[in-house]
């Protein structure tokens, strides 16, 4: 069994050099960095902003929002267009907006070792959808117009990433994540998506990213109902192990259908925050043990739940200190190691 570990995305570096040299030294699945410390452009919403019709970024007092008064159909013809033409050029994520993703793939062509696969992201629609306003504050997934703009957006948004690595990763696979943070308030007062809604935006990314050969990954860091995750088309779950694992538990004949066909778990087992001051690799793996264990005593497939997984931080660790963040990256990797001999 190969041990494999990888990370969510954010990191609290402001030199894109330094944060990709400490991901490609101690993850066997490295990443892109997004680094939201280093300016607004790089925060998890405006960095997919780019070729969005009528989004207005404002710098200066921080805000994004799209601008929807007014005729909005030229706008909208030129990005139908544009994603009629397929062309992935329009879609593609600027140095300013990504420093960290570019300073990647020159760290990768210069890579002489062996990778198993390399981890892009991309903030999820209903994450953007639910965040990102009109000037009237209110929620842009509920304009029925553009939630479709900004599913094809962010799927443009992954299959230009993944062609851009697919250039420089060698024989490495692809896996591009969809970040979807706000499935967590899934089924609450505050939200009014349906479950076909979540299943339908999110499987037209997962398509774009199966279109280009790649593996498509789906990370919330809250609890959320699973099944619907499950029941899309997804290949990896990437889920907060540490702290939500027990809702994962309530599926055992999906997951079983989730192994089947291939599909994966990432485990968040270790706390992405001053949590893990209290923890040690070995409390971690014996943590990761108990749970897969418990799983196991599910009726879920015993060689699966053992051979298909991913050990990774509980969520991104931009908002940390890089000591604290570096903390968080190293010891997922020794988890990793450390189970290779527990299997």
């Amino acid at each position: 069994m190969l041990k494999l570990s990888t990370a969510v995305g954010s990191m609290p570096h402001i030199d894109e050099y330094k944060a990709v040299e400490f991901i490609m030294n101690n993850l066997d699945i490295p990443i892109w960095p997004q680094l939201p410390k280093k300016n607004f452009k790089e925060n998890m919403y405006v960095q997919y902003s780019e070729g969005f019709p009528c989004l207005i970024i404002n710098e200066q007092e921080q805000k994004i929002f799209f601008a929807l008064d007014g005729d909005v159909l030229p706008a909208l013809e030129k990005f139908y267009e544009k994603i009629i033409s397929d062309d992935l050029e329009y879609f593609k994520i600027s140095t300013q907006y990504a420093s960290g993703f570019y300073e990647f793939t020159s760290q990768l062509t210069a890579c002489r070792l062996p990778l198993i696969a390399v981890k892009g992201q991309v903030t999820g629609p209903i994450t953007f959808g639910l965040k990102v306003t009109d000037k009237n504050n209110r929620s842009i997934f509920y304009n029925e117009q553009f939630v479709d703009v900004v599913v094809k957006t962010l799927t443009m948004k992954a299959r230009w990433q993944i062609r851009e690595l697919a250039k420089v990763s060698r024989d490495a696979k692809i896996i591009m994540f969809i970040d979807e943070p706000y499935l967590s308030a899934f089924g609450s007062a505050f939200t009014q998506v349906s479950r076909e809604e979540v299943i339908k935006c999110l499987n037209e990314v997962i398509e774009g990213i199966h279109k280009e050969n790649a593996l498509s990954g789906v990370h919330c860091c809250g609890n959320t109902d699973w099944s619907i995750l499950i029941d899309t088309d997804i290949d990896v779950i990437s889920f907060d192990a540490f702290s939500f694992f027990d809702g994962l538990t309530l599926y055992p004949e999906k997951l079983n259908k989730f192994f089947e066909r291939g599909g994966v778990l990432a485990w968040g087992i270790v706390p992405s925050s001053d949590l893990i001051n209290s923890e040690t690799v070995e409390s971690l793996t014996e943590n990761f043990l108990g749970k897969r264990e418990k799983l196991i005593k599910k009726g879920i497939d015993e060689k699966a739940v053992k051979s298909r997984y991913i050990i990774t931080p509980s969520c991104g660790v931009g908002s940390l200190s890089e000591k604290l963040a570096e903390k968080i990256i190293i010891t997922t990797k020794n988890v990793a190691e450390n189970l290779m001999g527990k299997i």
